[in-house]
């Protein structure tokens, strides 16, 4: 198992298809939102939508905690965090594969035969990353990585207690303004080889 954490804009979803490629091994990201949408119940919008996400204000959050308390309801993303999980562990029961996001480097902190990667790069190199993938200004694109990212840091602290991004949760961490994508992978597959028995 290789799971991949990443900055946006910083190119991690195409590095882990290249690790994916490289190692003929399964690849997992969007294709876990169908997945979850199944096991939970809620469409493939709402899924797409929330899954990294937590509801955008403190008051809303209380709201709902109070609800699930006393309806005896999981609140919509704590059971949307546990399907997602529970498919995660069904795949890599099943195979090797490439995760990306998801809080997966957490879900399998313990899983002996992984490699924990966390990809990043600076601020320019992912407005310009952003710009040429989405054809957005420049502005936009600064904003849309900042707002992202905090989702990202948001929900990681929320479920799992632990700073996203953080060199400690990660087996290794690169950067994409400092290497390329073909060169970070070749080097996540180098040191899976290493590390993971096949």
């Amino acid at each position: 198992l290789i799971t991949i954490a990443r900055e946006f804009g910083s190119g991690g979803r195409e590095i882990g298809k290249l690790v994916a490629e490289k190692m003929g091994i399964a690849y997992y990201d969007s294709e876990l939102i169908t997945m979850a949408a199944n096991e939970s119940g809620y469409s493939e919008e709402y899924v797409r939508e929330n899954e990294q996400k937590l509801p955008n204000t403190l008051l809303y959050d209380l709201y709902t905690q109070y609800y699930s308390y006393g309806t005896d309801e999981q609140p919509k993303y704590e059971a949307l965090f546990e399907a997602e999980q529970k498919i995660m562990r069904e795949l890599v029961e099943k195979q090797s594969c490439v995760i990306v996001g998801r809080a997966s480097n957490y879900i399998f902190r313990e899983y002996e035969n992984a490699l924990h990667v966390f990809i990043s790069a600076d601020m320019e190199h992912k407005i310009s990353r952003v710009v040429r993938r989405d054809g957005m200004k420049p502005k936009e694109a600064e904003k849309k990585i900042k707002k992202v990212e905090q989702d990202r840091k948001n929900h990681c602290k929320y479920f799992t207690g632990t700073e996203w991004g953080m060199a400690d949760n990660y087996d290794l961490t690169l950067r994409t303004d400092a290497f390329s994508p073909q060169d970070v992978a070749e080097t996540i597959v180098k040191l899976a080889e290493k590390k993971l028995t096949v």
